[in-house]
């Protein structure tokens, strides 16, 4: 997943980060020590200024040894202090920014029964200048995210278990002899807390909560470092289950009624059916209006400048859409070829015995007549969508 990746880059560059800036202090303090001690620890002290900028705003330190000691203890402390505060930080966007990944390719664990009466209102003048179902998506996945942005890490995981089904108190991850999980992640988020809102400084609450008589967070390298580990170890745990969930091929399909891929290669000259192949392109099926950005998966030049577009999605709009193309072409004297690259159908809505009584009436010989399935549907008095689907089947099961 996208934001894992940029999640675990992030930790990563974070504690180089770290290890660099360590580096160059005990470089700079060797430098002092060789250079300046001596004088100043004979009380020949000069003030140290950002590129010898001899003004007060400019200041360094008052002299060289305090500038090292600096280094030693306050300066480390701060740098551990602000690494905390954006590892919490990156942490909450990746759980956040996952869901939205989810939502994108799967939309069922979104449907609950708290938001189903939930009403989103649109101008007319909204929908209208929209090209597709992809803006009011947005809204949607925009208002979850910005509520589990304000609300924090613990209704973050509460989102995780009531909706995606992976509950954070499963986490374990183990460094030496030490167990992490889920508890120590919240404390990380009351530490990020303290840091932001009081500057270190502990209250009574923080100190009761976590039974600590320290006035002030101090955070040691081995706990930085060791946060590093864990940290990365939930990030892959939480990616791990997602991808099984809801990213594995069979899964994202499993949930689409009726889905097909098809390849679709026009030939040059292809000018004058522009207009078809423009992803604002509007069509009409079963009297929804469809769009081409919504089903065209990828669109390129082949070796002979021919234009071959990728399509899926439900294969009534995918059929509708691919018939539009086929007839602009032989109106147009363009050679079109369609290749079916995938089929997917779930048969539970249909029973064998509909099954059975179209295969009946299919001829045995083929290519079969154009708009066949409209004469099985009336014979039989059933509709020419479910025939066309059941022929479909058929079609799948002996070629597939």
């Amino acid at each position: 997943m996208d934001s894992y990746n940029l999640f675990s880059r992030e930790i990563k560059n974070l504690r180089r980060w770290y290890y660099g800036t360590i580096y160059s202090y005990n470089i700079s303090s060797k430098f002092i020590n060789d250079n300046y001690r001596k004088e100043e620890k004979k009380g020949n002290r000069t003030p140290v200024y950002y590129n010898n900028i001899e003004e007060q705003e400019y200041l360094i330190q008052q002299s060289h040894l305090t500038l090292k000691a600096m280094y030693q203890k306050k300066y480390p402390s701060y740098i551990k202090d602000l690494i905390v505060i954006r590892v919490i930080s990156a942490l909450e966007v990746f759980l956040v920014d996952s869901i939205a990944e989810v939502f994108v390719v799967n939309k069922n664990p979104f449907i609950t029964k708290k938001n189903s009466d939930k009403v989103i209102e649109l101008r007319e003048s909204e929908i209208l200048a929209k090209d597709s179902l992809s803006y009011i998506y947005s809204k949607i996945i925009n208002d979850i995210s910005s509520n589990l942005h304000r609300q924090g890490f613990k209704e973050i995981s509460k989102y995780y278990n009531n909706i995606l089904k992976i509950n954070f108190n499963n986490f374990r991850y183990k460094i030496n002899d030490m167990e992490y999980g889920k508890e120590r992640i919240e404390r990380l988020h009351d530490v990020r807390h303290v840091l932001v809102h009081r500057l270190g400084v502990t209250d009574s609450v923080y100190r009761n909560k976590f039974n600590e008589d320290n006035k002030k967070i101090h955070i040691s390298e081995e706990e930085l470092l060791n946060m590093f580990k864990y940290i990365l170890g939930f990030a892959k745990y939480v990616n791990d289950n997602l991808e099984i969930l809801y990213f594995n091929d069979q899964n994202i399909y499993k949930e689409k009624k009726d889905y097909i891929e098809n390849n679709i290669i026009v030939e040059k000259p292809y000018d004058s059916i522009n207009k078809y192949i423009d992803l604002k392109f509007n069509f009409i099926v079963d009297g929804q209006v469809c769009i081409v950005k919504d089903i065209l998966n990828s669109f390129r030049y082949g070796k002979n400048y021919e234009i071959i577009l990728n399509i899926s999605g439900d294969d009534i709009i995918i059929n509708k859409y691919t018939s539009i193309l086929k007839r602009q072409c032989k109106k147009n004297s363009i050679n079109i070829k369609v290749q079916k690259i995938r089929r997917v159908f779930k048969k539970n809505d249909i029973s064998k015995d509909e099954i059975d009584k179209v295969k009946a009436n299919l001829p045995k010989e083929r290519p079969w007549e154009k708009n066949i399935h409209k004469r099985i549907a009336e014979k039989l008095g059933m509709s020419n969508t479910r025939v066309s689907k059941i022929i479909d089947l058929i079609f799948n099961k002996e070629n597939y």
